[in-house]
């Protein structure tokens, strides 16, 4: 369930081929909207979210086999821990595709050696 709320709202698996490549991210960027915001808008795809209907009937399969009974508070339980659970890989695949933005600055990753911190002392940093 999780996964198909992730997956309709945080469609951005081509991220890097369409708003670094093609330049189309200072068209996003000029506008008077939070750009992550919009990014998500553009690209939302609510036709994912019938994955979630295959999870409801495997749950509610289990559920009957299992005998478990619902309490008024479990709906709202699930709702919460569906939400948390997309944000949490929405979290995980916003920080993933951002790499590329910072991919060009020279000191993004800085190896750990004496050769390294030489280097830097060479430029004043």
């Amino acid at each position: 369930m999780p996964y198909a709320v992730f997956g309709a709202f945080f469609n951005l698996w081509d991220f890097n081929e369409r708003y670094i490549v093609r330049g189309e991210m200072d068209r996003v960027l000029t506008r008077p909207v939070h750009s992550l915001f919009q990014i998500i808008l553009e690209r939302m795809e609510l036709e994912s979210l019938l994955g979630g209907v295959t999870g409801i009937i495997i749950m509610a399969y289990a559920g009957a086999r299992l005998h478990l009974s619902l309490h008024w508070y479990d709906v709202f339980v699930f709702i919460l821990l569906v939400l948390g659970g997309a944000l949490i890989y929405a979290g995980v695949f916003v920080s993933h595709i951002s790499h590329p933005l910072d991919e060009n600055r020279e000191d993004f990753f800085v190896p750990m050696s004496n050769e390294s911190l030489t280097h830097k002392e060479r430029k004043g940093v």
